[in-house]
């Protein structure tokens, strides 16, 4: 029905062609040229609302980690701790031929969990390692965390540590 009503149109249109040295017929031709547009600006938004987005919001955490965050709030209620930080807002690549391919190894990373003292600065990394962390590349990420200066402590996901043992390892890595 669409094609139909713009072939219409258009058949309007080169009719009023013959019209066009009369200004009734240029005032015609301005007027349905303007509603063929208008007709085809509220087919193509049509088409864009009616498309399926590919963009969903997912959780923030999983559940572990949830479970993980309200710990470690507990655990250090003189810290700020925050979650799923992006390793971009964290460390900067110093200017030189190649910083954007430097800052392209760690710009889409996230670290799990940043806990800050009372004036905001960083004193902490964390990681909880579940099923989709691979060793090799851990160790690369922490060595770029730790040649910004940033000292990154990591758990299993499925065996958290104590609190002691983790304040223990946190008071080790704050000196």
């Amino acid at each position: 029905m669409e094609t139909k009503l713009a072939f219409t149109v258009l058949a309007y249109v080169h009719k009023v062609n013959c019209l066009k040295s009369t200004t009734v017929g240029l005032v015609f031709s301005s007027l349905l040229a303007t509603l063929f547009l208008i007709f085809v600006y509220c087919m193509l938004v049509k088409h864009v609302l009616n498309k399926k987005s590919r963009f969903m919001k997912k959780p923030l955490f999983t559940a572990n980690e949830k479970d993980f965050y309200r710990w470690l709030v507990r655990a250090l209620p003189e810290y700020s701790v925050h979650a799923q930080v992006a390793m971009g807002a964290l460390i900067k690549v110093s200017p030189g031929k190649n910083a954007i391919g430097e800052r392209a190894k760690f710009s889409q990373k996230i670290i799990d969990f940043v806990v800050c003292d009372s004036e905001d600065n960083v004193v902490v990394l964390i990681e909880l390692d579940d099923v989709t962390h691979n060793r090799v590349k851990d160790k690369l990420r922490d060595a770029m965390t730790a040649a910004a200066g940033y000292v990154t402590l990591r758990y299993e996901s499925k065996s958290k540590p104590s609190v002691s043992k983790f304040l223990s390892d946190f008071k080790k890595a704050i000196n």
